[in-house]
């Protein structure tokens, strides 16, 4: 078997990474064609490591050293004599991302794309080429299924269970005027549908959005900007569990305190 290990710095993380490699000293590390990706953090850690990783068919295997573990299958006390054999009855699958297509580039996103303005900026949407609103406000949200639980869910977006594959957008904040009512509820779109986010250029730059992709800032200059966004499979095999039981044990672990 084949590997490659990306590893937070976190102090915590690096007695696992030492686990980790001794229970794998029979494989091999390499740095291309592997047939593992194993990724030690908490859930901020992976997404800012795989979603725009290219590794074809590669298994990646999530390892949590943090606190929130919504994509990660294992923890430290899973690493002992039997972790091979663990891994190899765990169930692969590609999963939904969103494509984030802007002036001739492509991001993908696990989580979600998150647009910002301090000044209720305009942004006109569209819904598979039908105007749905014209937006002000704080910001908008739009990620897959796999983003409920993060960004999204703090927005009073739907937390949604594994097995629905769609695509959500949410309103922040929304500017509430006579003349100017949007829809003030998260919506929720089948996994074909293509939306776009459009904003004219700003007279003054710094009133012009900003857009992060799971945290991370696009550079887009101040012009008129046309956002395409798309679910699509993901190139790497991902094993993030299907079982409701699972999920609702998460939810209520992270999310849920009652006495």
């Amino acid at each position: 078997m084949k590997y490659k290990i990306f590893a937070s710095t976190t102090p915590q993380t690096e007695p696992v990474l030492q686990k980790l490699k001794q229970v794998l000293k029979g494989c091999e590390a390499v740095e291309k064609g592997f047939d593992y990706l194993f990724v030690l953090g908490g859930d901020g850690f992976f997404v800012s490591t795989v979603a725009n990783y290219n590794c074809h068919n590669c298994r990646v295997v999530g390892i949590n050293t943090g606190h929130l573990g919504f994509y990660t299958s294992f923890n430290e006390k899973d690493l002992d004599d039997n972790f091979l054999q663990k891994l190899q009855q765990c169930h692969f699958q590609r999963i939904s991302l969103l494509e984030v297509s802007v002036n001739g580039q492509q991001h993908l996103v696990l989580n979600e794309l998150a647009v910002y303005t301090n000044t209720a900026y305009p942004i006109n949407i569209f819904i598979d080429g039908e105007a749905w609103e014209f937006y002000r406000g704080s910001g908008l949200l739009i990620g897959p299924r796999t983003g409920s639980t993060a960004l999204a869910k703090s927005a009073k977006g739907a937390v949604i269970f594994p097995g629905i594959d769609v695509l959500q957008i949410i309103e922040m904040n929304p500017l509430l005027h006579p003349n100017q009512v949007t829809i003030q509820s998260p919506i929720i779109l089948p996994k074909e549908t293509q939306v776009e986010f459009v904003v004219k250029k700003a007279f003054n730059p710094q009133q012009f959005p900003t857009f992060y992709c799971d945290g991370r800032k696009l550079e887009l200059p101040n012009a008129d900007t046309t956002l395409a966004l798309k679910l699509v499979q993901s190139t790497p095999m991902f094993n993030i569990s299907l079982k409701t039981q699972d999920f609702i044990n998460k939810l209520k672990s992270t999310f849920i305190k009652q006495s």
